[in-house]
């Protein structure tokens, strides 16, 4: 067994984002079972299923990619590290439910971070069937997902949680939350939902396989998750992050302006068939002709 196949995390909550939400990052809980569909959870209004969204390609031509993000325990646990006066907030402030603090639609507990897991890593999801043992031999899938990008943070993220950290109402923005996020992947990842069909972990990644709000799955508090398989073992999150937005990069611009990788790293970066397309390729291809004029 690989060591990656010995991690297994659990899910902690979920949440859904309401049509209208009110607040920064405001997410409902949900319990119980939650139904997947190949866009994400079926309750949740997410910025990448909007009709606007969608026919102005925002989120890109596979808004897919995007169908959940999941924030780990372990990623607050490192900011609460790097920010300790926004521990308390990190922390959760022990609230039971846990309150999104990224607007993620799934939390994990401390296992999995942006260290330990890489892009297109096909994820199982298991649950255990009632009087059955913990073994996985004993559980169902109930969910197959791929991993198709850290989560590149907005500025919401600071307006979320920064604003503690000003002095004078200034502060540098590579020393905010979000500056910090952006180059080591801790605001989370996106993950595209795969179609269970004859156990296949990769249909074509475009995602267009089965129809808009054909049901792939579920999710409930207390599944299991591993990484069942591992397709780009060089490139772990934080590396990706890192080459995007390391210590060259000044956070003064939405934009991607430098890549801290060789010319050889961002092709093979570019040719990772499973890399999220919006705010990722898109950005490394106008990056590409900038630098070509």
């Amino acid at each position: 067994m690989e060591e990656y196949e010995q991690l297994v995390a659990t899910v902690v909550q979920l949440y859904a984002r309401e049509a209208e939400p009110q607040g920064v990052f405001t997410r409902v809980p949900v319990a119980g079972v939650c139904v997947l569909c190949e866009e994400g959870l079926v309750a949740s209004h997410d910025w990448h299923r909007d009709a606007d969204v969608r026919k102005a390609q925002e989120a890109g031509p596979r808004p897919n990619d995007r169908a959940l993000l999941i924030q780990t325990q372990r990623h607050l646990q490192h900011l609460a590290q790097q920010f300790p006066q926004l521990a308390d907030t990190f922390n959760n402030n022990n609230n039971t439910p846990p309150v999104s603090g990224f607007g993620e639609n799934v939390l994990l507990d401390d296992v999995f971070d942006s260290a330990n897991l890489c892009v297109g890593d096909v994820l199982k999801v298991y649950r255990k069937s009632d009087g059955a043992s913990e073994s996985e031999s004993e559980s169902e899938v109930v969910a197959t997902l791929q991993i198709t990008s850290p989560r590149w943070p907005c500025y919401h993220v600071d307006e979320k949680h920064s604003d503690p950290l000003r002095t004078n109402n200034s502060i540098c923005r590579e020393d905010r939350v979000r500056g910090v996020c952006c180059r080591t992947g801790w605001a989370g990842f996106f993950v595209r939902v795969v179609q269970m069909v004859g156990e296949s972990d990769r249909e074509d990644a475009s995602g267009s396989g089965g129809g808009s709000g054909s049901i792939r799955g579920s999710l409930c508090a207390g599944d299991k998750i591993r990484v069942a398989r591992r397709l780009h073992a060089a490139w772990p999150l934080v590396r990706l992050s890192a080459l995007f937005f390391g210590s060259k990069r000044q956070m003064s611009a939405a934009t991607l302006a430098t890549w801290d990788g060789s010319q050889s790293e961002l092709e093979e970066c570019m040719a990772i068939e499973e890399l999220g397309e919006c705010e990722w390729k898109d950005r490394l291809r106008k990056y590409i002709v900038a630098k070509q004029q």
